[in-house]
């Protein structure tokens, strides 16, 4: 069983950053462009000691970037607190649970659902 870490720390926006840049290089596609932040607020102080983290990647094509911090210019900006993201965080989605989305909702590249699945079974 391979080790958990815990969400939003410093090991597990590593290991995030790693995970989608296998995923974006084997499964992205040239037309691909699309960017995420998350903001987590009330985060445990063992975790982060200002109280608040924030990640962000933007993907194009077959490349990713991945930071730390908040940013502005992305398609979609999530912004929870902690421990409501946390229980989201460990959950693990069917394979058509993107396809189950409302029609008129952002699109997201199929293997981001891979992404926070593969994350999800390693969230403590």
């Amino acid at each position: 069983m391979e080790e958990k870490v815990e969400f939003a720390s410093p090991a597990w926006i590593e290991l995030a950053a790693s995970i989608l840049t296998d995923l974006v290089s084997t499964q992205g596609k040239p037309e691909d462009e699309f960017a995420v932040c998350e903001v987590f607020h009330n985060v445990p102080d063992h975790v982060h000691s200002e109280g608040t983290v924030a990640w962000h990647f933007h993907i194009k094509g077959q490349t990713v970037v991945v930071g730390v911090g908040e940013v502005a210019d992305v398609d979609m900006h999530i912004v929870a607190e902690y421990t409501e993201a946390l229980v989201a965080a460990r959950l693990v989605y069917p394979p058509d649970a993107l396809a189950a989305r409302e029609p008129d909702a952002i699109q997201l590249p199929e293997y981001l659902l891979e992404l926070h699945n593969r994350l999800a079974v390693r969230t403590a």
